[in-house]
């Protein structure tokens, strides 16, 4: 996303979205479409259901609209993006390696592969509602299966300097035990999973049709966590944050605006709109 290093004066991490951002998924959300006066289901992409959701919202609010959940039921609209689906805790990871065999990569896939070659701290900002773990093992799959053995070595040599750098021993550690310790101070996302509704206390969060204030939730959290790093090393911070849904990113860019950029003055936020053919920083 176009951040530059510095010469190591700033610490540098990210947030991303990941349907139409990091990978074109071929995950299908089912609606039921209003036709001739009778609701029938339909199987929307991920891509149409983000212009399609607003009617989805305007729906259970009461007001007219010719889109609604599945059987009016959030669990069968979303039973593909969710672990409980058929096909377990395996449909993220399937439906990445999917695109990614494809070549469906979405706008920020490089930018992706570069943070994870740098060894940058990310979060994954989902609405899916598939839990951590699941998320987890795909990054990990990517790693070791997407990496060149150069790009794998890099990644590596760069992780050990980030625990050099905090004072930390890795010596004694495995390169598979540096990807793994890497990967547990990650975050991944899924804004309707379990983990979500149990961890910020909101049953609301699962089946939610506009999920903008729970991305906001992720986003503070991260931004708290990585601001500890940069004051222990007293560096200041870089984030670039993208999303492809215009509600998401609209949202969070101005809760960064007029909260975080506030409370955390050594932040410099860059903020990504990613669409179909590219990406358009917003200010």
């Amino acid at each position: 996303m176009n951040i530059k290093n510095d010469g190591n004066k700033y610490l540098i991490f990210y947030l991303f979205d990941w349907d139409e951002n990091v990978l074109n998924m071929s995950t299908n959300v089912k609606l039921d479409h209003l036709v001739n006066g009778e609701w029938v289901i339909e199987s929307i992409s991920t891509e149409l259901f983000t212009k399609l959701r607003h009617n989805v919202v305007e729906y259970y609010a009461g007001r007219y609209s010719e889109w609604r959940f599945a059987n009016n039921n959030s669990e069968i609209t979303y039973s593909e993006f969710r672990d409980s689906g058929v096909r377990g805790d395996n449909a993220f990871l399937e439906d990445s390696i999917y695109a990614i065999t494809t070549k469906n990569f979405g706008p920020v896939w490089y930018d992706f592969i570069e943070c994870l070659i740098k060894g940058s701290l990310f979060g994954i900002i989902t609405a899916r509602g598939h839990e951590p773990s699941s998320i987890r093992k795909t990054v990990k799959w990517i790693i070791y299966n997407q990496l060149s053995a150069e790009q794998f070595s890099l990644m590596v040599n760069n992780l050990k300097g980030f625990k050099k750098m905090f004072g930390e021993n890795y010596q004694e550690l495995s390169d598979d035990e540096i990807i793994y310790n890497y990967l547990e101070s990650c975050e991944f996302a899924g804004i309707s999973s379990s983990w979500f509704a149990n961890k910020y206390n909101t049953e609301a969060a699962r089946g939610t049709p506009s999920p903008e204030q729970f991305k906001i939730m992720v986003v503070k959290d991260f931004i708290i966590k990585i601001n500890r790093y940069a004051e222990k090393l007293n560096k200041k911070v870089k984030i670039g944050f993208s999303d492809d849904d215009i509600a998401n990113i609209t949202t969070v860019r101005d809760y960064i605006k007029y909260k975080l950029s506030v409370d955390f003055p050594n932040i410099e936020f860059h903020i990504y709109h990613t669409f179909k053919d590219g990406k358009y920083k917003l200010d």
